[in-house]
């Protein structure tokens, strides 16, 4: 698990240090929410958060923690690499 959150860690900051914004990350949170066909709610639940805290994560208002990235791509099917969220 260390490993995990470690590769997690350092991808998250390389993408957000080469530019990737809170916003655009949330953007990539929200196409692969929809992609999997889950609503707010259900993203929400899946993760032990509410559907307000989607959203604002979504619109790049909320601070996202490593390990709130890490639930997030589990619960979506993702994988972490340089690019965010991919199948």
């Amino acid at each position: 698990m260390q490993k995990y959150f470690r590769i997690i860690v350092n991808k998250y900051v390389n993408a957000l240090s080469s530019g990737m914004n809170l916003m655009e990350l949330g953007q990539h949170i929200k196409t692969a929410r929809k992609e999997e066909g889950l609503t707010q709610d259900e993203l929400g639940a899946k993760i032990g958060t509410s559907k307000e805290g989607i959203s604002r994560i979504e619109k790049g208002k909320q601070n996202i923690t490593f390990e709130m990235l890490g639930k997030i791509a589990a619960a979506l099917n993702r994988r972490i690499n340089d690019d965010l969220l991919i199948k």
